[in-house]
């Protein structure tokens, strides 16, 4: 099985994600980023977590508590087609935290 993984942006937090879901079995894990990766080659994807979604995404505003330093739009843009192209091919998709509220927006949410 391959498993498409979106890049954290950083290699420790990306590295955590290859353990847990590779977990002793033998999956492939490919990195999926604005540099690279083809997920028409995976079985799956898994949207991660990271800095949150800027918010011309979804008709948000700038100014918010907590709001991050810089948001990475690439980014965004990025995995919103890998996630769609995921969808129209049927293949399985597990977001976790930010990869969870890009799915949300894509279906329209904010």
């Amino acid at each position: 099985m391959k498993i498409g993984l979106t890049y954290t942006g950083t290699p420790e937090k990306h590295e955590n994600y290859v353990r847990w879901l590779k977990d002793g079995e033998e999956i492939e894990v490919i990195r999926l980023s604005v540099e690279g990766g083809d997920i028409d080659s995976c079985d799956a994807l898994v949207l991660s977590g990271g800095v949150d979604i800027h918010p011309s995404f979804y008709g948000g505003v700038l100014d918010y508590a907590s709001r991050p330093l810089e948001w990475r739009p690439e980014r965004d843009a990025f995995e919103k087609t890998v996630l769609e192209r995921a969808w129209e091919s049927g293949k399985p998709v597990l977001g976790v935290c930010r990869g969870l509220q890009l799915i949300n927006v894509c279906c329209g949410g904010r």
